[in-house]
């Protein structure tokens, strides 16, 4: 049990699949680039955006094979999460998300 829980607590210094990007998109600067730098620790690829427009901007130009999953803050400046997440499903991008927010919203989650 001691020796899973060491394990579990030290960075990865290989990325752990064959996966793609993590995008973190959040307007807080501080906290975009704390996960960024937190996900890197354990080995992942990340990209992190200020705005959801940014984000749409730069996948416009990319590779979208390289998708994997993303972080996205509930209230961005612009478009939100919410909007986003509608966006990338009218484009045909079904990718994973997580929404993170500083707001506990009940009726956010519940109907989000």
């Amino acid at each position: 049990m001691n020796r899973q829980r060491t394990m579990l607590n030290q960075p990865n210094p290989s990325p752990p699949g064959k996966g793609g990007v993590v995008y973190v998109i959040d307007d807080d600067e501080a906290i975009r680039d704390s996960l960024a730098l937190l996900l890197n620790a354990y080995g992942f690829r990340v990209s992190p955006h200020e705005s959801a427009e940014r984000f749409l901007q730069s996948l416009a130009a990319s590779d979208q094979q390289s998708l994997g999953c993303a972080l996205v803050d509930i209230h961005l400046g612009g478009m939100s999460g919410i909007e986003l997440q509608e966006t990338l499903l009218n484009m045909g991008l079904n990718i994973p998300i997580a929404f993170i927010t500083g707001h506990g919203e009940i009726t956010t989650a519940v109907n989000g």
